[in-house]
């Protein structure tokens, strides 16, 4: 040992500290791992004897920093959090400010009050809890009440209070785990769940201090980082908001030029800090969210087909782990890293990043070329997605773009949710640049004109829709009395309501009030998008039960003869337009009208023609009774 030079170990314990060993290897991994301090006051690190800790040696003139950093271990949460430089001297350098410094002083100082609260609660529980369960021989948890018990050992003046139960649970674990690692080596599993448990009680500056060393323990601890990534995230959603209201200060034209007041002075301040801790938070989540997705837990066994066997076969969900109850679904985490990401981040972490990539595509980028769960998403994630690809590689967006802007995909209740994704900024420039301007162009007029035909479709499905709904109401009573007529040989009348009783004057009167508020029907047969796309499927069943039953009440009343025959053979072609027109039409109402329909006043062909399509509807009926009874008996 050199004159002027003395074992770390040996300086902490002049210094009259007592854990000196434990002391000096903190302080010895500041002098390593941060600032210049190991070119300036480490003179050996070196290990004698492999089974040996290394014996560090430092240069006596480090004794008041070797001091200053063991006194400062108290109070790492009054300074900032920096994995390259060590913040408690960068900042007490340049001078902590006041009033940010009595505030963080305030916050620990609470929060120190806050735990003392929190054992002495968890303390005074423990006696009557003792007592409740040693008074009783046996306690069956099914049936006797704990909290009763323990309000008898409380006695009648006091209330059991339990309102904070999980905040005590939550805090016994933590004081359980810190004895733990107390009394045992170096755990990244330990520190884990203690970072967890403080994460659950809303304790986030501990919980990153622990999460912190679980890392440091081990890398590739994928919950660890999934934890810190929630915290960052949560942190970036409270600074983003901040400088958001404070670019709102100066009309969002940026710092305010020549500032004149104080106030002036002050937002300039505030969107100035609010911005640095804007980018300092955002790279922090980014760094956990990598990490936190490249080492997610996994189940044991690997996956073993197609282009992704051997690759790991991740846990849908954080908490599908057995290490874990903290719920986060691996693609959440996923669309929130895509959506702050920036072409130099993905370079710098390229290889982990379009790993990652490759993972939500099941390592099969021909059959899931932008995500296999991509047409579940809202269209901003969906941008962020293309724009990640693009960073990948100009083939990775191309085919992306072709598959998803494909014909074979668009239907007209989705072509705006296509339309709007197309115009967004990002994507149409990608789209240009990567597809070409004409392509472009000849995709947006495709889906401008499936949008106006679902448009029209929809004006037509809400018409229709209200219309038949009041023609149906006005046919209750009646359908009721068809009913009650059909079923009154099986059943006595007493089991019927008043609609039994309903004459045929009655009846005859509420059919033409239904055929009167059916009138108009046939407009609808004018519209653009019966005349475009007759019998098409996105029409809805109300539309064809509309034309179904105006039809027969206008038979029945002897009204526009040919034209409801030839609705009604029109019908009868299509099976899918005739089984939507039934869906709320049962047999015995349908029999009901038909009944009344007096063809004798037909000529002869009129009837013919009638009775044919009448006779398919029926056949229908009967089809559609059958498979309703067969839905029926396999619920049951």
């Amino acid at each position: 040992m050199k004159p002027n030079s003395i074992a770390l170990t040996e300086m902490v314990k002049k210094l009259g500290y007592k854990d000196y060993t434990n002391i000096a290897n903190k302080i010895a991994n500041v002098l390593k791992d941060k600032e210049d301090f190991e070119k300036k006051y480490i003179v050996t690190n070196r290990d004698n004897n492999i089974h040996r800790v290394e014996k560090i040696e430092v240069l006596r003139e480090s004794e008041t920093l070797v001091d200053n950093i063991a006194i400062l271990m108290q109070y790492p949460h009054l300074f900032g959090r920096d994995a390259d430089t060590y913040a408690p001297y960068r900042e007490l350098l340049n001078g902590v400010d006041e009033k940010s410094f009595k505030l963080k002083v305030q916050r620990k100082s609470d929060k120190l009050k806050t735990d003392i609260k929190r054992s002495q609660n968890s303390l005074k529980m423990i006696p009557s809890f003792m007592s409740a369960i040693l008074a009783e021989k046996s306690i069956d948890i099914r049936t006797q009440s704990l909290r009763e018990l323990l309000e008898k050992t409380k006695g009648n003046n006091e209330i059991v209070d339990l309102q904070n139960t999980y905040e005590l649970a939550s805090w016994n674990d933590i004081l359980e785990l810190k004895e733990e690692i107390e009394n045992s080596s170096d755990d990244s599993s330990l520190y884990q769940k203690l970072g967890e448990k403080f994460f659950e009680i809303g304790e986030y500056e501990e919980s990153l201090q622990a999460l912190d060393k679980s890392t440091d323990l081990n890398p590739e601890n994928g919950i660890s980082w999934a934890i810190k990534s929630i915290i960052a995230h949560k942190h970036l959603t409270l600074i983003k908001k901040e400088h958001v209201q404070a670019l709102a200060r100066t009309d969002f034209s940026g710092e305010i030029a020549n500032p004149i007041t104080a106030e002036e002075h002050w937002i300039n301040e505030r969107v100035e800090d609010t911005y640095g801790d804007l980018a300092a938070i955002r790279k922090e989540f980014l760094s956990s969210a990598i990490n936190a997705l490249s080492f997610w837990p996994a189940w044991d066994i690997k996956r073993s087909y197609g282009k992704a066997e051997g690759k790991p076969n991740f846990f849908y969900k954080l908490d599908m782990s057995h290490d874990t109850d903290i719920e986060l679904k691996r693609q959440f985490l996923f669309l929130a890293m895509i959506n702050e990401i920036d072409a130099h981040t993905f370079e710098v972490n390229r290889d982990k990043l379009v790993e990652i990539i490759r993972s939500f595509q099941s390592w099969d980028t021909s059959q899931y070329p932008c995500n296999s769960a991509f047409h579940d998403l809202n269209n901003n994630d969906k941008a962020n997605v293309f724009k990640v690809l693009s960073l990948v590689s100009s083939e990775d967006i191309k085919a992306a773009l072709i598959d998803y802007f494909h014909e074979k995909h668009y239907h007209p209740l989705r072509a705006r949710r296509y339309l709007e994704l197309l115009k967004l900024n990002n994507v149409s420039v990608l789209y240009c640049q990567f597809i070409g301007k004409k392509e472009y162009g000849r995709q947006l007029s495709l889906l401008l004109n499936l949008d106006i035909k679902n448009q029209e479709i929809d004006n037509l499905n809400q018409l229709a829709t209200m219309h038949f709904c009041e023609v149906k109401s006005s046919l209750v009573k009646v359908k009721r009395k068809f009913k009650a007529d059909l079923e009154s040989e099986f059943r006595p009348p007493n089991l019927f309501g008043e609609e039994i009783n309903m004459s045929s004057e009655e009846v005859k009167t509420s059919l033409t009030n239904a055929l009167n508020i059916s009138a108009g029907w046939d407009d609808y047969l004018e519209s653009p998008a019966w005349q475009k796309y007759p019998h098409t499927f996105e029409l809805d069943r109300y539309f064809f039960s509309l034309l179904l039953t105006s039809s027969l009440l206008e038979l029945i009343h002897f009204k526009h003869i040919e034209r409801n025959i030839g609705c009604l053979h029109e019908l009868s072609e299509n099976e899918t337009s005739m089984r939507s027109a039934l869906s709320e039409i049962p047999s015995y109402f349908y029999c009901a009208l038909i009944d009344r329909i007096d063809t004798d006043k037909l000529e002869k062909e009129q009837r013919d023609n009638l009775k044919f399509a009448l006779d398919v509807i029926y056949k229908f009926r009967l089809v559609l009774d059958e498979e309703e009874a067969d839905e029926s008996l396999y619920y049951c």
